[in-house]
């Protein structure tokens, strides 16, 4: 508590706040995450890819899109490449580990739905493939919390993170 009232004395409260990142490595991964995202919808977001399985029968123009949709979020995707090669395969991989999907390598239903959330949904709410701010919210509240409790949180409730 000797932080906060030093804050507080010194009309810190909002630089205190922002020293108080959450003691997981997640967080930072998350907080990059929040910021790549912000970039992306920025400069207008990305285009939804049509409906339909995307693997190594379809057309190029569909891979091409797929290459333009997977470079946006992930830099080590392949800008060109011939068909749907071993690198693009390994972007779709990544992509589907980080939506939480079944690593197909293979664009299906599921996939193509992760893909086409508009990147301001996935800024907004929620955590995942859902969103990137509540669950770093989340975070910082726990942290803040835990900081003003010693350690010990809050006796039978979990801190609920505000709707941002």
């Amino acid at each position: 508590m000797a932080g906060l009232t030093d804050a507080v004395t010194r009309d810190r409260i909002t630089q205190w706040i922002a020293g108080l990142t959450p003691p997981y490595t997640g967080y930072d991964l998350l907080r990059r995450a929040l910021t790549n995202y912000r970039q992306i919808a920025a400069q207008g977001g990305w285009k939804a890819l049509a409906a339909g399985e995307i693997g190594p029968k379809a057309t190029e123009a569909r891979i091409a899109a797929l290459r333009a949709r997977l470079s946006l979020e992930d830099r080590d995707t392949p800008a060109s490449g011939t068909g749907y090669d071993g690198p693009l395969r390994e972007a779709v991989v990544r992509a589907q580990k980080r939506y939480g999907l079944n690593p197909t390598g293979i664009v299906g239903a599921q996939t193509l739905t992760a893909l086409n959330v508009p990147v301001a949904d996935r800024v907004g709410c929620g955590f995942g493939a859902d969103g990137l701010t509540r669950g770093a919210s989340h975070g910082l509240w726990r942290s803040l919390v835990a900081h003003l409790t010693g350690g010990q949180g809050v006796a039978g409730s979990n801190p609920v993170s505000p709707t941002v």
